[in-house]
């Protein structure tokens, strides 16, 4: 009696250890699992880390040279402007000449205006010199050889004068004609000139 319940108590205790030790196999295997996905979640992690010790890297490098360009930016901006300022002060160098030729264009304009009124009150005398001698040759008609002869040598005059008037005033239209077409091929060289420059420094600028 006392050996049956001795295997009972043995039994129902080595059930008992079974039991415990299902428990503890069970909880292991938990907690093995749990260790596994703690160790693939440390991976995640560390990785996960280096992707953004990577990607700060990165972005560092790409500040800097987001910096860089700015910084070359501004130097441009300030070379252009530069350049700009200058331009404007040329193309003001050039309004000025512009205004000094035409200037200097009016004044010859003007003076030759004066010359051919002085050309004309040149020839105004010479039809009252003209219309005198006429009146002195119809007086003089009536003389003799000696009186024509004086009469040739009064018309030879007035045409000797006459020719001088006329290259006088040709020189004088000459002077002044060359002297506006020299101040016009002026101004053309040098607008030209400046446009060239002004269509360089846009293209430099785009």
């Amino acid at each position: 009696m006392d050996f049956n319940n001795e295997l009972k108590r043995q039994m129902n205790e080595r059930a008992i250890v079974e039991a415990q030790y299902r428990k503890l196999f069970s909880e292991n295997q938990h907690l093995t699992a749990r260790l596994e996905k703690a160790k693939h979640l440390e991976f995640d992690l560390k990785r996960e880390v280096e992707d953004l010790k990577h990607e700060r890297r990165n972005r560092t490098d790409l500040e800097l040279d987001l910096w860089t360009e700015i910084r070359t930016l501004k130097q441009k901006l300030e070379k252009e402007k530069n350049q700009r300022t200058a331009l404007e002060a040329r193309w003001a160098t050039v309004g000025e000449t512009v205004l000094d030729l035409t200037a200097t264009l009016e004044k010859e304009a003007n003076r030759r205006a004066e010359l051919e009124t002085s050309n004309q009150q040149h020839v105004d005398q010479l039809e009252e010199y003209k219309r005198h001698c006429q009146k002195i040759t119809q007086s003089l008609d009536v003389r003799t050889a000696d009186n024509e002869e004086l009469q040739r040598l009064v018309q030879a005059q007035d045409r000797n004068h006459k020719e001088a008037l006329k290259h006088k005033e040709a020189r004088h239209s000459a002077t002044v004609i060359d002297l506006i077409s020299k101040h016009r091929a002026k101004i053309s060289e040098q607008t030209l000139f400046y446009e060239k420059q002004l269509a360089d420094q846009i293209r430099l600028t785009k």
